[in-house]
């Protein structure tokens, strides 16, 4: 399940490479990563047994949920910038910057999220918590 996720995510990343001036193109790639990992958490609530409380597969898929969801929030403020303000080429510069903190953010959670359980263990097994 997580490789089809973390491709879901990545590929939301591509609305960065899609012009801010189209809001629309950059929706319907946001609207159909958001409908897929909405397909894939019904899914994965099929195919993982049922516990009482939250595993590592669901809070990756709600923090993909609020990857996407900031992606649409910058859509519509880089829109707005580049439309409405009539400021095209700070839109890109920022939507450059915004390209490249969204990859970072990515990186250091699934960073955190492959390694944590190492962490964890490795803590167990010295006797230490």
């Amino acid at each position: 399940y997580m490789t089809v996720l973390v491709v879901l995510v990545g590929i939301s990343w591509a609305t960065f490479a899609i012009d801010p001036r189209k809001a629309a193109k950059r929706g319907l790639v946001i609207c159909g990563t958001f409908v897929a990992l909405v397909g894939m958490q019904f899914v994965a609530q099929e195919g993982t047994p049922k516990v009482n409380y939250f595993t590592r597969l669901e809070k990756f898929i709600y923090a993909a949920f609020l990857w996407i969801s900031s992606l649409c929030i910058q859509t519509v403020v880089m829109y707005h910038i580049s439309v409405t303000r009539r400021r095209h080429q700070l839109a890109l510069d920022l939507d450059k910057w915004c390209a490249i903190v969204y990859a970072c953010g990515i990186f250091c959670y699934l960073f955190v999220w492959l390694a944590y359980p190492f962490y964890r263990y490795a803590f167990y097994f010295l006797g230490t918590t």
